[in-house]
């Protein structure tokens, strides 16, 4: 179980996270959900150690707690666009990630077989299709063995079949123990995976529940449709990308 208790952050003398609260279950898919400029990005990037929360702690079962620097460590992270050196190939790459690392690659051979990735492996990373990119980026990110994931709009340059192989990866790892925590602005897809979603507005934690009783069982759409109601409940939107 993973508990973020009371995460602050201040970025330019505004409040961005007003003390965020959140429980994640070992073995489940937690999924983040909220409009641009909600906090989504910057909450991520606390945990990960992009940035650093004015206030805040992240304690695990197994743990009395420990800081967001080693939280960091201990997670295994996907950003939405990573960004890659783009005169090393593929391969050079994934060394280097290795080089990193404390644990080796344990599924790193498997994860180039199903995702395909031995075809480009010698090609430069500058010279790679948007979904090949993200390909590698599955690879970084799940190849190790970890215990809690971050992905933060994963499926955004997959095709269809490789993002439902993607979503196999990810309850497959939930199956055998893990923990996800999942960003997305695809409501469908969230419906189809998370076992909880947690609706983050300017920075609050509004609502968290299970998919059913936050999207309601007749909202299908994208997130511009679920919180154009909620603009007067919850506040005025802050367009920013944080």
């Amino acid at each position: 179980m993973i508990l973020i208790k009371n995460l602050k952050k201040t970025i330019g003398g505004t409040e961005i996270l007003s003390g965020i609260n959140l429980e994640i279950d070992k073995g489940s898919i937690f999924s983040l959900i909220g409009p641009n400029g909600s906090g989504k990005t910057t909450l991520i990037k606390c945990l990960v150690g992009l940035s650093f929360p004015d206030q805040g702690s992240v304690i695990r079962l197994d743990a009395e707690g420990i800081s967001f620097s080693e939280f960091g460590k201990f997670a295994g992270y996907m950003p939405q666009t990573p960004n890659f050196p783009a005169g090393l190939t593929v391969g050079e790459f994934l060394d280097m990630v290795t080089g990193l690392e404390e644990n080796e690659p344990e599924y790193k051979e498997s994860l180039l077989d199903i995702f395909e990735v031995g075809q480009f492996i010698s090609r430069p990373l500058g010279k790679l299709s948007g979904g090949m990119k993200q390909k590698v980026n599955i690879l970084q990110c799940f190849m190790f063995p970890k215990k809690f994931f971050i992905v933060d709009e994963p499926t955004a340059s997959l095709d269809p079949f490789v993002a439902n192989v993607f979503k196999n990866l990810l309850r497959e790892k939930r199956d055998s123990g893990c923990s996800i925590l999942f960003s997305s602005h695809i409501l469908p897809e969230v419906r189809e995976i998370a076992d909880r979603v947690a609706l983050i507005i300017e920075g609050k934690i509004q609502a968290e529940n299970s998919m059913s009783e936050i999207l309601g069982e007749g909202n299908s759409g994208d997130l511009q449709n679920l919180f154009r109601g909620n603009v007067h409940t919850y506040g005025k939107q802050d367009k920013r990308n944080l």
